[in-house]
């Protein structure tokens, strides 16, 4: 029991154990009896845990090296063969199971899984956590195409993760996306090298390098349209014409978020958001009604942080939703509607 755990199901237990049932039943009662372990529902049906994290801990270190790898790979693949729910909905149980085996390669697609997974519910420590610990198994493998392949999705899942955590401009968005930008050049992955570059736009631009962020942004441009892709056509308006904005070149940056705007799609822009984690097009609502509004139409600008805030709600997806109100908080606040901003920044 102490190689899953502190907490357990018997369901499990029973599926790895060497034990008869009933043998089984009366080893647990007794652990139970010497308050070592704690019972929740029905024998068969049940959930264990130990008593204290101290007492699973010592029970672990028991165990012989060698046999905690036996137990964690006889664990491994039991859950992969038996218990293909858990398989699907918790990918970092079986990860660590086979991390600390003989054969931790075999963790890897688990890991992989499971930050990916993390990224789609924007939950971005985790999903950093994840890939990092399948990153730093795969270091262990012989360098080939294929590592390269896994080692590229990681980077450029990692890179978004770091951006909303860390901020655009932390310096492990940049060691990711140059990283990516470096193996997608090698593999000849277009679409990988566009999402690199996306990212090394935005950590220009925190780092203050706008000639360096325009520049970016012009590759993303080029890139996305030598493919018939909106997905990534939306990207590219967003990242050029961000880009423009924070230069003071307004007029440039409100065409290119009407012009992103018009290719709205609310499963496009669902597709957007898991690849960099924020939605270009509420982003393009925003600079675009900031240019709006420093070009002398109060009016419309108001309207874009509208539409801006009210299509990140739709997507419920909480960097959008700050990133819309955060915003619309700077431009309220120009305009004097304190009362806007004090209301906006209490829900950011």
């Amino acid at each position: 029991g102490a190689t899953l755990g502190r907490e357990f199901s018997y369901e499990l237990l029973h599926a790895v154990s060497t034990l008869e049932g009933n043998t089984l039943q009366n080893e647990l009662t007794r652990l139970e009896e010497a308050e070592l372990l704690y019972r929740q529902g029905q024998l068969t049906q049940a959930k264990y845990t130990f008593k204290h994290a101290l007492i699973q801990e010592a029970a672990y270190e028991s165990l012989l090296k060698g046999t905690r790898r036996k137990l964690h790979l006889h664990i491994a693949e039991v859950l992969e063969n038996r218990f293909p729910s858990t398989a699907e909905s918790e990918p970092e149980l079986i990860g660590y199971h086979y991390t600390q085996t003989a054969h931790p390669e075999r963790a890897i697609p688990y890991w992989q899984k499971a930050g990916q997974r993390a990224l789609k519910r924007s939950a971005n420590p985790e999903a950093i956590s994840h890939l990092t610990k399948a990153l730093t198994l795969l270091q262990t493998l012989p360098e080939d195409p294929e590592r390269d392949k896994k080692e590229l999705v990681m980077q450029v899942g990692l890179s978004p993760a770091y951006m909303i955590t860390k901020g655009w401009g932390a310096v492990e968005v940049e060691q990711c996306s140059k990283r990516a930008q470096a193996l997608s050049q090698k593999l000849g992955d277009g679409q990988s090298l566009y999402a690199a570059t996306w990212g090394l736009s935005f950590y220009y631009f925190l780092r203050g390098q706008m000639d360096d962020s325009l520049k970016s942004a012009e590759d993303v441009y080029r890139m996305a349209f030598a493919t018939d892709n909106p997905v990534l056509h939306v990207g590219a308006h967003h990242a050029i014409g961000f880009s423009y904005f924070f230069r003071g070149e307004f007029t440039k940056a409100m065409e290119h978020a009407k012009q992103g705007i018009r290719l709205f799609n609310l499963e496009q822009e669902r597709a957007i958001v898991d690849l960099f984690q924020i939605s270009s097009t509420v982003a393009m609502h925003e600079f675009g009604g900031g240019s709006l509004w420093m070009l002398g139409y109060p009016e419309q600008a108001k309207a874009e942080i509208t539409q801006a805030i009210a299509l990140a709600q739709e997507l419920k997806h909480p960097p959008s939703i700050a990133l819309a109100l955060c915003i619309g908080c700077f431009f309220y606040h120009a305009m004097r509607d304190f009362e806007w901003v004090e209301e906006a920044s209490a829900k950011a």
